[in-house]
């Protein structure tokens, strides 16, 4: 096949024999834009995609963990709303101090004690059963004179108590209660 250039003056040069099929320039590197192009996609979606999926995952690490949640099965029925008052685990304790029973006597001075100028004061602690008697008297606290018959005085006469029952939830319970007592020379 020839390909003939038509001029003006009629004269017509035959082009060459490969003038009509591609030439390759050996002098070139031999790559074709497409490889090129390839190339650079993959070069600039391949650190795209890892960048986006490992980014979560360090951002994950700096926020607290997700509560995980439960989630029910819908249901076609229309929900109730239901209220549910809230309430103490506990209903309050009442409760009822021991009081002493009219009559109760208090502990006399002892007349040996008197004439010994024996004073002070004593303070007792009491222990009492559930009918509210004295179960146990003890003497926690003294002041001036340490005269074992004052302790006694108190004592003996303390053990005679009785006492209304202390109550909690209506119910007769064991308590103790605390007496003071004088020993003074009112003269």
């Amino acid at each position: 096949m020839s390909f003939t250039s038509q001029s003006s003056s009629h004269h017509a040069t035959p082009l060459p024999r490969d003038a009509g099929r591609r030439v390759r320039d050996h002098d070139s590197d031999g790559a074709s834009p497409w490889l090129w192009a390839t190339v650079l996609a993959v070069l600039v979606v391949i650190p795209s995609w890892w960048w986006a999926r490992h980014s979560d995952e360090s951002l994950a690490t700096d926020a607290p963990a997700p509560m995980a949640r439960q989630v029910l099965p819908a249901s076609d029925a229309p929900r109730e709303a239901m209220m549910i008052p809230h309430l103490p685990v506990r209903p309050p304790i009442s409760s009822q101090e021991p009081q002493p029973l009219p009559g109760n006597a208090m502990p006399s001075y002892p007349s040996q004690a008197l004439q010994d100028g024996s004073a002070g004061s004593r303070i007792a602690r009491l222990q009492l059963d559930v009918q509210g008697r004295v179960s146990a008297v003890t003497i926690v606290e003294r002041q001036g004179s340490p005269d074992p018959r004052l302790d006694e005085a108190v004592v003996e006469t303390l053990r005679q108590w009785r006492f209304e029952p202390a109550l909690r939830d209506g119910h007769a319970v064991v308590s103790s209660v605390q007496v003071p007592v004088e020993f003074t020379d009112a003269r």
